[in-house]
């Protein structure tokens, strides 16, 4: 029984170890395991194809980069409901296009979050709309579909839990045995 205590205050341990805390928009105090900012370890990487199925870990960062021209009044808006508890919405940024002649069009580049492992892929839509305009059909929609794959914490987790029970089999068996 001591063993099993000592193995579950180890992996409590480590599960703070990788937590992050925040406060979210609401105010609200936040957990988030495995939330390091991908995109100070490596590159984010960028999509910018439906057609292609978007694959990251839990806790890494992506962009969707989109053709936008904000002189249009145009703008790309995230189509309600997503999945909160599968992808974080982490920013909006555009860019201005090469050219820099008056209506030029650039990218409007969005920046997600995975934030845990899903079995099947999270659908993704944006909308491309003048936001003043209401009951109006956007100009442009596009879905993408997130595979969320387990990340580094979750893949620990789960050897932790191998480990974890090999040692209750273990005590079961010596128990047992007696």
């Amino acid at each position: 029984m001591i063993r099993i205590t000592a193995a579950l205050a180890i992996i409590l341990i480590c599960a703070a170890a990788c937590a992050e805390t925040y406060v979210d928009g609401g105010g609200k105090m936040k957990m988030r395991i495995g939330a390091k900012d991908a995109a100070s370890a490596s590159e984010v990487p960028e999509y910018n194809n439906p057609g292609d199925t978007i694959k990251t870990e839990s806790g890494q960062v992506f962009v969707i980069a989109l053709d936008s021209n904000r002189t249009t009044g145009y703008e790309w808006q995230i189509e309600q409901p997503f999945d909160k508890m599968a992808l974080e919405s982490v920013g909006v940024e555009y860019v201005k296009g090469p050219n820099d002649m008056p209506g030029a069009g650039g990218k409007e580049k969005w920046t997600f979050r995975a934030l845990v492992f899903r079995r099947e892929t999270v659908p993704l839509s944006l909308k491309y709309v003048r936001p003043w305009e209401k009951d109006v059909k956007p100009e442009k929609e596009v879905t993408f579909k997130v595979m969320i794959n387990k990340g580094p914490v979750e893949r620990q987790l789960d050897s932790m839990q191998k480990e974890l029970d090999r040692m209750r089999n273990s005590l079961w068996t010596e128990h047992v045995g007696q």
